[in-house]
């Protein structure tokens, strides 16, 4: 049912587009009531207006702080219409029916972020009125239509235009729902605000409306949705941001999404602030981790193929993020690898791809199978770094709280080099390999060449096997680590090893196994027997990873200056003529815990 809107009370501090909408309203024969500044741009553009204090005869006071709390105005919202009793004690009192409000409050949050702002200047910047006349039209939302931002306009002007000046109950209801989540967010900045100046510090969470996703991580934890932030800075690359143009994202794809878009930035702005420009990136995802990653200043296919190229195997099934639109070529390749190497499969098979654009017959080639997904977000073309300040982590009972990763690796912030500093474009190379470990999850071993990541295993608890696993990724996947970069983000304690292996003493039982492959006819049986050596080659292998990063090849690399031994460390990479970045022990990575 929609009721015509007769009285209005518009009463805004923010004035965008005010003028707009009091057109509309004055073109319906709509009476408007106002206040202040607001009745003042209205009268300017020629909207007849009536005060508030002549609605109620009763004059604004106190600075402004009373102006419509008043029965005239708050009876004019709340009562039923229809119902007797209400009916008969408005007309007793002079209460007529106030069918609209147009109520945005005062900037307390804007006031507060102000350098210099002392608690008064806070404390006048309270709404009252504004909260009050919106809750009470919201509450009476089944006969009052309630408008809080400006965003909302049009969809009321185009209603009442076909309608004839009036607006639906469901309409009604949808802004209402709205503007109780204004006026709880708003009281959250006053609380907060207010709990700093006694030392005390509380955050609030208001999340919703909730964005249903295809599925949880597991099917027998469904349904899964996605919950935007309601309290908190804009931001243009928030995942309310991107549009889906193909396929369904679940929960396991937005969080590896939010993964490798925070890697993404985090280069990017690493690239500004040393060079002044970004590079073409490209990174591949799997399962909360970088599976390949790159970057060019000449062209964006040597990124992207870089990247798919970083762990082939991993790829499928993974996501993809970079910063440049995807054009038909460009679609062609993410769709299918380059033949000339040997990729395994015919189809790169990446389930989701996230970019700035993409040409209709990308679209329509990567889209093809039915759960790809393809989201857009024009942002990505000029990737910034998130806006919070700070990150929560949910836990039992409540949540951990700490500052937001805030760590970029530039030249300027090397605390000291082993050996020569790297030539500009190991530099870079050093980049990725950095960027990838530090933003990935604590405990993380990454190697990079040529610009390329080609190998990266985190989140195990012994740093040595992390950094032997990372060496076996980069091989597997059919890399040469001779002259890769690697990057740890913890220190490494023990430079040296007593007693790496001692090959005399194993070479009979390797021998001997080695004998027993070569007797064998069974295809089986001569595996049983390689994962033999191999095991047998491991179980006598006691080098530390710093000795198996300078057996692996590597040139380079950064890592943590910390640790009782760590001059003895730098001193160690110095020796084997590698060329190594340390950093403050502050800046260790440590992520994702």
């Amino acid at each position: 049912m929609s009721r015509k809107i007769r009285r209005a009370l518009v009463s805004v501090s923010d004035k965008t587009d005010i003028e707009k909408i009091g057109a509309v309203l004055a073109k319906h024969g709509v009476e408007i009531l106002s206040t202040g500044g607001t009745a003042k741009k209205l009268q300017e553009v020629g909207i007849s207006v009536t005060e508030v204090s002549k609605f109620t005869g009763f004059p604004e006071m106190m600075g402004g702080r009373v102006k419509t709390l008043h029965p005239k105005i708050h009876g004019g919202l709340l009562f039923v219409r229809g119902d007797e009793t209400h009916e008969t004690e408005a007309e007793q009192n002079g209460i007529l029916p106030i069918d609209m409000v147009i109520c945005n409050l005062y900037p307390f949050q804007q006031t507060v972020a102000k350098e210099g702002c002392t608690l008064a200047d806070a404390i006048e910047n309270i709404d009252i009125g504004g909260p009050s006349m919106t809750r009470s039209a919201a509450k009476n939302n089944k006969f009052v239509t309630i408008l809080t931002n400006p965003a909302d306009y049009q969809r009321v002007i185009d209603e009442m235009d076909r309608t004839g000046g009036a607006v639906s109950e469901e309409t009604n209801f949808d802004l209402a729902v709205k503007a109780f989540g204004m006026t709880a967010a708003y009281d959250c900045a006053i609380w907060e605000y207010l709990a700093g100046k006694k030392d005390q510090l509380v955050k609030s969470i208001l999340l919703g409306p909730a964005v249903g996703l295809a599925y949880a991580e597991s099917r027998d934890r469904n349904p899964a949705h996605f919950l935007p932030n309601l309290i908190g800075p804009e931001d243009s690359l928030a995942f309310s941001r991107f549009e889906t143009i193909s396929g369904s994202p679940a929960y396991i794809t937005v969080a590896d999404h939010d993964t490798i878009l925070n890697i993404l930035c985090a280069l990017a702005e690493t690239f500004r602030r040393w060079q002044g420009n970004v590079p073409y990136i490209a990174i591949c995802g799997k399962h909360g981790s970088p599976c390949g990653l790159a970057i060019d200043w000449k062209n964006p296919m040597t990124a992207i193929e870089k990247a798919i190229w970083g762990d082939p195997r991993a790829v499928m099934g993974g996501e993809f993020i970079c910063n440049f639109p995807i054009t038909d070529k460009l679609g062609q390749r993410l769709f299918a690898p380059n033949k000339q190497k040997n990729f395994g499969r015919d189809k790169v098979g990446l389930d989701l791809i996230c970019v700035p654009g993409i040409s209709d017959s990308a679209l329509e080639l990567l889209g093809k199978r039915e759960k790809r997904k393809v989201m857009t977000n024009v942002a990505l073309s000029d990737p910034q770094l998130p806006p919070e300040e700070w990150t929560l982590r949910a836990i039992r009972g409540g949540y951990l709280e700490q500052r937001a990763a805030c760590f970029l690796l530039t030249p300027d912030n090397i605390l000291k080099w082993a050996g020569k500093p790297l030539t500009k474009t190991g530099f870079e190379t050093l980049l990725v390999a950095w960027v990838a470990c530090w933003r990935t999850v604590s405990n993380t071993t990454a190697l990079a060449k040529n610009r390329q990541l080609i190998g990266l295993v985190g989140g195990q608890q012994d740093r040595v096997q992390c950094t032997r696993f990372c060496f076996d990724r980069a091989v597997q996947s059919g890399h040469d680590t001779t002259e890769s970069i690697f990057a740890t983000d913890g220190f490494i304690p023990y430079p040296n090893s007593e007693a790496p292996i001692d090959i005399k003493n194993i070479i009979p039982d390797l021998q001997s196994l080695l004998d027993q492959t070569k007797k064998s006819n069974d295809p089986h049986e001569q595996l049983r027997l390689l994962d033999r050596l191999r095991a047998l080659a491991l179980s006598k292998d006691n080098r530390e990873s710093s000795e198996l990063m300078r057996d692996g090849g590597c040139i380079g690399g950064i890592v943590p200056y910390d640790g009782q031994n760590k001059d003895q460390t730098v001193r160690f990479f110095k020796d084997a003529g590698m060329r190594v970045a340390f950093v403050a022990p502050e800046h260790r990575g440590f992520y994702g815990h």
